[in-house]
């Protein structure tokens, strides 16, 4: 997994910005690995998202900075994630490899493989969370004679959340106020972006003011090592 330069992360950005969510956690874990999109997307979902928190780490360090509401109080809160003790899958080239075509049984015999960007895609437009999960499960099962009824796709969706921890992240959450616990979902993708975006516009930001003080073009400005673009704006804006 490499560090981009700050004129990457900004290609990054403006390519992954019209995308739909699915296309853009492609198109940035793609963009950090070096492998392509297709080879990305028939990935398990949790390996998929390994790899963004890879990137992640190499962006912005090991550990997130979180917030969440509590249900109970409605007070808000801020909480530290360390992405090395989150249960996240190896992602090397001979995982990747291996990944794509695993198959896993359940203690009832029943095949299957583990989502991917492709199922999430075709589950996209349904609105019914619940329906959106059995159809989900419903393509993941392979070797099927005959329709499988509600226990045995309930089984292999347990089988699922089993073999890829990383494909479906949930934190354990205590407010500090009334005690209240719950769960929020960790959806790396989503966070990742959030964050690319906030960088990204304040790289435009600082390109903005340096150019408009000195004449420099973005990709100098950009060039600059941030202690040094620092101390520019610093001359520049006065503070």
């Amino acid at each position: 997994m490499r560090s981009p330069s700050s004129e990457e992360i900004l290609a990054i950005w403006e390519a992954a910005l019209a995308e739909h969510p699915i296309d853009r956690a492609l198109t940035i874990a793609a963009a950090f690995s070096g492998h392509t999109k297709q080879t990305l997307a028939q990935l398990p979902v949790g390996v998929r998202d390994s790899l963004l928190f890879q990137a992640r780490e190499c962006v912005f360090g090991p550990k997130l900075e979180a917030f969440a509401a509590c249900p109970a109080c409605a007070g808000s809160m801020e909480f530290e994630v360390a992405i090395n003790e989150l249960p996240l899958s190896e992602c090397g080239d001979l995982e990747i490899g291996a990944a794509q075509d695993r198959v896993f049984e359940t203690v009832d015999g029943q095949s299957f493989r583990l989502p991917n960007s492709y199922d999430l895609a075709a589950i996209a437009g349904v609105e019914d969370a619940g329906e959106a999960e059995r159809l989900l499960v419903r393509r993941c099962v392979l070797n099927i004679e005959c329709e499988p009824d509600e226990h045995a796709l309930d089984a292999v969706n347990r089988a699922i959340a089993e073999c890829d921890p990383a494909g479906d992240l949930e934190l354990a959450v205590t407010c500090p106020r009334c005690g209240q616990r719950w769960t929020e979902v960790l959806d790396i993708a989503t966070f990742f972006w959030r964050e690319l975006s906030s960088f990204a516009k304040r790289l435009i930001c600082e390109v903005d003011v340096l150019a408009r003080a000195y004449g420099w073009p973005e990709r100098e400005i950009l060039n600059l090592s941030p202690a040094r673009r620092a101390m520019y704006l610093e001359l520049v804006t006065g503070s």
